[in-house]
């Protein structure tokens, strides 16, 4: 891989043997980090390096990765010279940055797009280009991100993503492709955890809908009342312009979601795109369906290079494959 430095002056600086690398990327996290150390030849009398702002990974002659550049760190030690970066995708702009106070009465994916993503630098979406009937109501501290959220929520009833490589997707698009974890024939893998975290697991959730009455809405999810989960939550969704079963739906589901993993430890760089659908054949654990991956966790070093891959579950997936 290639890692291309970029200053304000447009001066760029190319990478390709690093002494450290460490990429993260979560699907609950809007932002991935990408930090990095180069070692440094000496500069030469008088001359010093710019002040870097973006940075590139180039992976098989195509950008792989586009981030921003948050801390640039010069060592000279007895180990000799390096150059480490911090950097996180382009997502970083929009959790930086406050939105302007509003109210969208009848918003588009567009609109929203135009104004909270586009001037930042975003030259592409996707999503319905249409209106919805959808009251949003921006106040006072929400980022540009949480604009976007919510719109996603409200009027798509999806998770925004930005790739890599800085596209914004407001309707993550359902990859094809599938991977396969298999030490005969797939991706090798050289440890498997299987994690139920019956603690993240919700039973219950009560909603508040109107600002006289109580929390007089319940949500249930039967499937964890069934396994002797006993968990239950209060949600306050006064002014909120979906239905109170709806809001407590997606907080049962995300804690499902939560509640269950897959983290596969394998050698060398193995980073897929999040949402991959995937699949686990494991001698001793057995064969894992509707899995989508969640997180990737890259490292390179002095000792190799490794990819902790974590996986959950597909629930559309296997509802479907149960239907």
């Amino acid at each position: 891989m290639i890692y291309r430095l970029t200053a304000y002056g447009g001066e760029t600086r190319e990478f390709t043997k690093p002494a450290s690398v460490c990429f993260s990327a979560d699907r609950d996290a809007p932002a991935h980090s990408l930090e990095a150390r180069f070692p440094l030849e000496p500069l030469g009398s008088g001359q010093r390096l710019p002040e870097f702002h973006t940075i590139q990974v180039v992976k098989d002659g195509a950008v792989f990765f586009r981030g921003l550049i948050d801390e640039q760190t010069i060592l000279v030690d007895g180990d000799g010279a390096g150059i480490e970066v911090c950097s996180r995708s382009m997502a970083a702009l929009l959790l930086d940055n406050e939105a302007i106070p509003q109210t969208y009465y009848v918003p588009s994916a567009r609109l929203i797009y135009q104004r909270h993503a586009q001037p930042y630098g975003f030259s592409e979406f996707s999503g319905k280009d249409k209106a919805f009937s959808t009251k949003l109501q921006i106040e006072k501290g929400a980022s540009e991100w949480e604009v976007i959220e919510s719109f996603c929520r409200n009027a798509l009833g999806t998770r925004p993503q930005v790739t890599f490589t800085g596209e914004l997707q407001m309707e993550p698009q359902d990859l094809e492709a599938e991977a396969l974890f298999s030490n005969c024939g797939g991706i090798f893998y050289t440890s498997i955890r299987e994690e139920r975290l019956r603690c993240k697991r919700l039973s219950q959730v009560l909603v508040r809908s109107e600002r006289l009455g109580g929390y007089s809405t319940q949500v249930w999810d039967s499937q964890a009342a069934e396994d002797g989960i006993l968990r239950r939550r209060l949600l306050n969704a006064v002014d909120d312009p979906k239905t109170p079963v709806f809001r407590g739906q997606l907080l049962l589901d995300k804690s499902r979601e939560q509640a269950y993993q897959l983290e596969l430890v394998c050698p060398g760089e193995r980073i897929l795109p999040l949402e991959t659908r995937a699949r686990v054949a494991d001698p001793v654990l057995g064969d894992f369906e509707a899995l989508k991956v969640s997180g990737i966790s890259y490292r390179l070093d002095s000792a190799g290079e490794q990819t902790l891959v974590i996986l959950r579950k597909d629930w559309e997936a296997e509802s479907d494959v149960a239907g």
